[in-house]
């Protein structure tokens, strides 16, 4: 199941790629990069076996997208111009309160 889509940048840094946040059972969560001018897709799969799906998404100013997981509620972040060195996501948090609204805690995280 699709949880959401923005755009953002691809391998060259350009905005010119739609990522799609899926969740399914029994299975890691994904982002799927897709480049509509090419068509080419990759895969990116959630670094922890027991979060499947993503109950929020957002993107912030440096075009980093940041996943609210379920069931655990793990914040998630990756770095679409960093998955080339290192294809991972980074966890930030595993104590994210589902009442703390995504967008304003990805504010947070760019302050300092």
């Amino acid at each position: 199941m699709c949880w959401g889509a923005h755009v953002g940048p691809g391998k060259t840094g350009n905005l010119d790629t739609i990522y799609l946040s899926f969740g399914q059972y029994k299975a890691p969560l994904f982002l799927l990069a897709v480049n509509p001018d090419t068509g080419e897709m990759r895969q990116f799969n959630g670094p922890l076996s027991l979060e499947m799906g993503s109950w929020g998404f957002t993107i912030d100013q440096e075009n980093r997208i940041y996943l609210g997981s379920y069931y655990h509620a793990h914040l998630l972040r990756f770095d679409p111009l960093a998955y080339i060195e290192k294809l991972t996501f980074e966890l930030l948090s595993s104590i994210f309160s589902r009442s703390m609204d995504l967008e304003y805690f990805v504010s947070l995280q760019n302050l300092g």
